[in-house]
């Protein structure tokens, strides 16, 4: 995630916690229970990728059953979600190859492409031979999905090639003379180009609302500590200390949120156009070397791939020692030191089954929006130097409008 992302959905929540739970100390005892936050956060998401159901091959049977009555009264979409229930209840037991081969047969039906090409990835991917029985007669399951996967994940590409970002993708491709080893990962370095450009102005304004917080954080600590024990009070000169300033508390959440929609669209513009990266590499990311260290090397751009996610994390990382705003606030020194090593990790863990051109995508992403913060940076603290001030000059509020509030 960049690091203007990160900085401001820690910042956002954090004061909004502020004005019913007092400091920051006592909102991070709160809600996380102090010292346990960095455990629990970060093992949070491995917990949550363990929690898997047990297999049930009765389950299975009874779904699978309640299917095939479904399917022959032409409820197909019912039908559908219940051959999904029995290959969740047990995945890998004996009917696993054949429900598999009906859900991808219902989707097709159901023009549900990718479902359906999932639906028989999975049956390939499962352990041992599988043989089922069809209308009497012996069949191999995988290679009954082999031969229905091509044609599935060409319905799927030609459902998807309607798009408009698809069409984009693909005209920066076709430029390039569909050269696998760089034409799919440079289309995604200039959409990414593209996708920063139009989010500069809102990055712009984030980066002055940021300082503009720092700078209002001693009267903000002061306000807290000598009210700490009338929480009205301290939340009514908080707001009062916001209004004479200028500044909105939660200003932060739209841009967050425009941020977070960009992002997922951004997932959505990767999954479509995933069958064409399977013909994309990226300098390691290729089938010869995912032959030789498989499940971590990728063998294309729309498979994982491990050594780029971890240097991905490593310049998530980086980018926020790089581009953290100095405080003077003991806590939220604490709380930066902690968030540049869990965002990391956690993001490690969340995207390790993310296709690699996604990751691509965020690590091109995170170091456009880092040297854009070092510029800016920079900038900011060559005009304060410029006009006399050392940490932040004439616009740091003067302190006796906190005093002022006090009488």
């Amino acid at each position: 995630m960049p690091p203007f992302q990160q900085w401001r959905i820690r910042s956002c929540a954090m004061r909004i916690f502020s004005h019913q739970f007092g400091s920051v100390e006592n909102r991070m005892r709160f809600w996380f229970g102090g010292r346990w936050i960095l455990p629990v956060l970060v093992l949070l998401p491995v917990l949550l990728s363990g929690c898997v159901q047990a297999p049930s091959p009765s389950k299975a049977r009874e779904h699978y059953q309640n299917a095939q009555a479904l399917e022959k009264e032409g409820r197909l979409e019912a039908a559908l979600e219940a051959y999904v229930k029995a290959l969740s209840a047990d995945n890998q037991g004996e009917l696993a190859a054949e429900v598999g081969l009906k859900v991808g047969e219902l989707a097709e039906r159901l023009k549900k492409y990718d479902q359906a090409v999932q639906a028989y990835k999975a049956v390939l991917a499962l352990p041992g031979e599988r043989v089922i029985s069809v209308n009497g007669r012996k069949i191999d399951a995988k290679a009954e999905a082999q031969k229905k996967l091509k044609p599935a994940i060409n319905a799927a590409d030609k459902q998807h090639s309607q798009k408009l970002t698809y069409k984009f993708l693909d005209a920066i491709v076709a430029l390039t003379g569909r050269n696998p080893h760089f034409s799919y990962a440079l289309a995604i370095f200039v959409f990414t180009v593209l996708v920063k450009i139009l989010l500069t102005p809102m990055t712009k304004a984030q980066f002055n609302y940021m300082r503009k917080m720092n700078q209002l954080q001693p009267m903000m600590r002061e306000i807290q500590e000598r009210y700490a024990d009338r929480k009205e009070e301290m939340n009514r000169r908080l707001m009062a200390l916001y209004r004479e300033q200028g500044v909105n508390p939660l200003g932060c959440g739209f841009n967050t949120l425009v941020q977070m929609a960009i992002l997922i669209m951004m997932y959505g513009v990767i999954r479509d156009y995933s069958y064409q990266f399977e013909k994309g590499f990226f300098l390691w990311i290729n089938p010869s070397l995912a032959r030789v260290l498989p499940g971590i090397i990728g063998p294309n751009l729309a498979y994982p791939d491990l050594p780029l996610l971890v240097l991905y994390s490593i310049s998530m990382y980086v980018s926020q020692k790089l581009t953290v705003i100095p405080t003077g606030d003991p806590q939220q020194q604490q709380q930066q030191k902690m968030m540049s090593i869990m965002l990391p990790v956690m993001f490690l863990f969340i995207l390790r089954t993310f296709p690699s051109a996604f990751t691509l995508y965020w690590l091109i992403f995170n170091i456009l929006t880092t040297a854009q913060q070092l510029h800016m940076m920079r900038k900011a603290d060559a005009e304060q130097a410029a006009a006399g001030g050392s940490s932040g000059g004439s616009q740091t509020p003067p302190r006796r409008s906190v005093k002022r509030r006090r009488k």
